[in-house]
């Protein structure tokens, strides 16, 4: 709700909590000092907040059948003047900051539990610092595998524009079964998971690599080059015509050199992580 409603609540619960014994009410809400100034002669009518209808009504309940004297003085926060008012009104300021960064804290921990973002992720996402959200990421264990390396995967060749250079890979996923064989396709310009488009397959030949190429192209657009490994699916003469056909140029990887599909890779890394979460929850 709005703050005014918070102010006023609190205002309720101090006469709930001492009704038979005098107190000073120091607040530093005006809204909530200037009621009770006019609290002698008020007639409560409509109030388009419910919520605030209700807090009046509760307020000048007990106020009506007090015994005993209370006190209401307005203060202006963070003044940093000296004297005990300042003091109280400071504490009761980092009572709440406490409050509410422990709610903010639980709320981040629930929320890693169920979709395991990062400590980057959870710090900018619900405003705690670095090193609270490292120690939500760590105290659960089983998210360690989710994990995804810090440095962008793949240095060797990128493209300088959309569709400029299209890495294709083939990954395995066992739970898929027969469909265990997914072609993967990245834009390198981008590098990110959702430029990707994969398709799951029962092959890895190609006939299967022709498929995925259309359903690629379709997806997102015609590559200027295709940088594919140096399996013999991708040597073959039928993807060298077919690639032919489209005029597409087609360039190969460094034989026993991974690195030179880092960017595909490193997305069949991420999608893998991400089918692990679906999983498990």
């Amino acid at each position: 709700g709005s703050a005014q409603i918070v102010e006023l609540r609190a205002a309720v619960k101090v006469f709930c909590l001492f009704p038979n014994s005098p107190f000073n009410l120091i607040a530093d809400s005006a809204y909530v000092t200037r009621i009770f100034l006019r609290m002698p002669e008020v007639s409560l009518h409509f109030v388009n907040t419910a919520d605030i209808t209700l807090l009046l009504v509760d307020l000048i309940s007990p106020i009506c059948s007090r015994r005993t004297t209370f006190f209401v003085m307005h203060i202006h926060s963070h003044a940093n003047l000296p004297g005990p008012l300042m003091e109280g009104c400071a504490h009761a300021d980092r009572l709440m900051v406490a409050v509410i960064s422990n709610q903010t804290f639980t709320a981040a921990s629930e929320f890693h539990a169920s979709f395991h973002q990062n400590a980057a992720a959870l710090s900018k996402d619900y405003g705690i610092s670095m090193s609270q959200a490292h120690v939500i990421v760590n105290v659960r264990l089983d998210c360690h595998c989710f994990s995804s390396p810090r440095v962008p995967g793949g240095v060797i060749r990128r493209g300088l524009a959309a569709c400029q250079l299209l890495q294709t890979d083939v990954t395995h996923v066992l739970s898929f079964g027969w469909q265990k064989f997914v072609h993967c396709s990245v834009d390198s310009f981008s590098g990110f998971l959702v430029a990707t488009y994969t398709t799951a397959h029962t092959g890895e030949s190609a006939k299967d690599i022709h498929r995925h190429l259309l359903h690629s192209f379709a997806t997102m657009g015609w590559p200027e080059e295709i940088h594919t490994s140096n399996g013999p699916a991708y040597q073959s003469n039928s993807v060298a015509m077919f690639l032919q056909a489209w005029g597409v140029p087609h360039s190969f990887g460094i034989v026993h050199n991974p690195s030179s599909q880092g960017v595909v890779q490193q997305m069949d890394h991420t999608l893998k992580n991400l089918l692990a979460k679906q999983k498990r929850g």
